[in-house]
């Protein structure tokens, strides 16, 4: 079995934004992920915030056709090749050049409506100095080098599932892709290149089980289906001492006890330690590198 993650731990803006993702992001190191895709979401963030919370984690962040503008290096890892058994399985994660329609109302879902205002999701990759290769273009390139190191290569696409279906139609050599949309139509299941659903909220698991045909060295898929994660699945201890019994509970005790902390620093300051306190935050407010 392998876990990965197609974008979007870390919520739109809000008071709690760093603090959910670096819950989130200490659960996930202890489920053993492979690999997280760069979401819309994510980028909220910040370049700098983003990859100071990655740092957390045990497992890489892709950016297969995201880079930086002035040296063109990429901004996470382009891909990853994690052994599974005897299969090698080479990782994607590809960013649209813009959000597609059908994720937004998943991405309106994580906020209000005056914190999705605060996310210019057209320019927050350009703002940070970054720029998105159009995704076409980056797995022309990409894809050839890959199957050198792998057996499988699995797509992590936020680019909705319109465009994740034309880009594993059009380019030979994806065996299996992974949506950022919450719906796929019922006739893409006889589709001969399974693509799932990302599941909002992590409210199911996806599974697919593929074979190798021996003839063709393709895999082919035998099953795939979304199990629900209701009440009827046992909670993992290990997981649950990190999260709690409510992680939206958990994280508003942690908020709580935060600002406690900070209130009883703030009380030891003097005025005019308290008046440059403010100046600096502010200075660091503004720069976006909180």
């Amino acid at each position: 079995m392998i876990l990965v993650d197609n974008g979007g731990i870390i919520p739109p803006p809000g008071d709690t934004q760093n603090m959910t993702a670096a819950i989130t992001l200490e659960a996930m190191n202890l489920m053993d992920y492979a690999a997280m895709n760069v979401g819309w979401s994510d980028l909220s963030l910040g370049a700098d915030s983003l990859k100071k919370e990655m740092s957390r984690a045990n497992f890489p962040l892709l950016s297969s056709n995201l880079m930086y503008k002035d040296s063109k290096l990429s901004f996470g890892k382009k891909y990853v090749v994690r052994r599974v058994g005897n299969v090698r399985i080479g990782i994607i994660g590809l960013l649209s050049t813009k959000p597609p329609e059908d994720i937004l109302p998943a991405l309106e879902k994580g906020c209000l409506k005056h914190e999705m205002e605060k996310i210019s999701l057209g320019n927050v990759a350009l703002a940070d100095n970054l720029e998105i290769i159009p995704p076409e273009e980056a797995l022309k390139k990409l894809i050839p080098e890959i199957r050198e190191q792998a057996d499988l290569i699995l797509l992590l696409s936020q680019c909705g599932y319109d465009a994740t279906r034309s880009l594993v139609d059009k380019i030979e050599g994806i065996d299996m892709a992974i949506s950022g949309s919450a719906i796929i139509p019922k006739e893409d299941e006889t589709a001969l290149t399974p693509i799932l659903p990302t599941a909002y909220q992590e409210g199911e698991l996806g599974y697919v089980r593929l074979l190798m045909d021996g003839k063709s060295t393709k895999f082919v898929e035998q099953e795939r289906k979304m199990i629900e994660l209701d009440e009827l699945v046992a909670p993992d201890n290990l997981v649950e001492k990190i999260t709690g019994e409510d992680i939206k509970e958990t994280i508003i005790r942690k908020q709580k006890q935060k600002l406690e902390a900070d209130a009883k620093v703030l009380q030891k300051l003097s005025p005019i330690e308290y008046y440059q306190k403010l100046l600096k935050d502010k200075q660091v407010d503004i720069g976006g590198k909180k």
